[in-house]
């Protein structure tokens, strides 16, 4: 997750994430906790859809061994 940040009193303050796959914004407060953060990537569709794609491909081999 990429955090977003703005600036409060001229400090630059964490107030939420976006998603690396699905760019959904996400609150983050300080009197929050993180356990929506954990929960949206666990069940995040766009993630589950690049996991699938990038898996590593099965070689076959032929009775001499050759691929």
């Amino acid at each position: 997750m990429e955090e977003v940040k703005k600036f409060i009193n001229g400090k630059e303050v964490r107030c939420g994430a976006i998603c690396n796959f699905c760019k959904s914004r996400l609150s983050a407060s300080s009197n929050g906790g993180t356990g929506h953060l954990r929960r949206h990537i666990n069940s995040c569709k766009k993630k589950a859809l690049v996991a699938i794609s990038s898996s590593q491909s099965h070689l076959h081999f032929g009775s001499d061994g050759n691929v």
